[in-house]
């Protein structure tokens, strides 16, 4: 049974930029995302039907300003596609995220392509 995030809140996003091929380099290509474009730059990364990544692209460059990341198939999509994108970022994103109905909480933070997981205590 797949293990998804409840809930995703975004503390911090400060001009978080990822090459937009990062999200397409798994070898699990169900995984990918769909691109859905509003206009020549603006784009919603959707994974699994229900995580959303909103942006603009810039010369291959997603500009990241909102992301709800939880849902159907958001765990595989983090471990698989999410997280190593985040790998090749710049800029910066601090977010909470509830496991599969409070079974873990813990934090991931992104800062020019470090990231670290911590774990919450309530």
């Amino acid at each position: 049974m797949p293990y998804n995030i409840d809930t995703w809140r975004t503390k911090e996003l400060e001009n978080l930029q990822v090459p937009l091929s990062a999200f397409f380099k798994s070898d699990k290509k169900d995984w990918w995302p769909v691109r859905k474009w509003s206009d020549e730059k603006a784009l919603t990364l959707i994974f699994c039907g229900a995580a959303e990544i909103l942006g603009d692209v810039v010369d291959g460059i997603f500009h990241i300003v909102e992301i709800e990341f939880c849902g159907e198939g958001s765990g595989t999509s983090m471990w698989e596609v999410f997280e190593p994108a985040l790998k090749e970022s710049t800029g910066k994103l601090i977010a909470s995220l509830v496991w599969e109905g409070g079974d873990s909480i813990n934090k991931i933070i992104v800062r020019d392509g470090q990231v670290e997981w911590e774990d919450i205590e309530i």
